[in-house]
């Protein structure tokens, strides 16, 4: 079933494959000494915008399909000030939950658009397939006390996890959200593919 994602995407452009590291945001999110591959998720949702009007779909920021595994990453790169507001930033700003329904309605839209046989049974095959929610994070304190640096870090993980847990997709096969620290994403990432 991934493989056919992966073949529609590529055959109507939806799937743009490039170092992280290269995305247009890379520079300005503090993600471009990335050099693994993925989508380019932001553009696919900019395709479908364009192709079917779905102007007010968020997505993450990559995706790395993995058909010999039946696993979906899905992958959000952030930076976070540090601050007295956090939990708002979080549950406001961040809008996990919304990335992930609307960059996994994106993915079915892609399906949809397959002309084979078999669509209604791919959906199904598509919600049990394992999807991982990788958050990769940069905390942008003043601390130099790492202890603390790593205790906020934690309370940031705890508040995000509280988020997916009450609105994550129901009836799908979503673990719960993984940790990188960006400036350890290459060499941790590989542990989830």
């Amino acid at each position: 079933m991934l493989n056919s994602l992966v073949k529609i995407g590529k055959d109507k452009n939806y799937f743009i494959y490039k170092r992280i590291g290269d995305f247009d945001n890379a520079l300005q999110e503090g993600y471009h000494h990335i050099n693994t591959h993925a989508i380019q998720f932001d553009k696919t949702k900019e395709k479908i915008a364009s192709d079917f009007g779905q102007n007010c779909l968020k997505s993450c920021d990559a995706l790395d399909i993995l058909p010999r595994k039946d696993r979906i990453n899905f992958i959000e790169f952030k930076q976070i000030k540090d601050n007295n507001q956090v939990r708002e930033w979080i549950q406001e700003e961040l809008s996990l939950p919304q990335k992930i329904k609307d960059s996994h309605e994106i993915l079915l839209i892609i399906l949809r658009q397959s002309f084979f046989s078999g669509f209604p049974n791919r959906i199904k095959n598509f919600q049990k397939v394992e999807k991982n929610f990788i958050i990769s994070l940069d905390l942008l304190t003043n601390h130099k006390n790492q202890t603390l640096i790593y205790l906020k870090l934690l309370k940031i993980k705890s508040l995000i996890n509280k988020e997916f847990k009450n609105n994550f997709i129901q009836g799908e096969s979503f673990n719960k959200p993984k940790y990188i620290k960006m400036n350890e994403f290459d060499l941790v990432y590989p542990s989830f593919i």
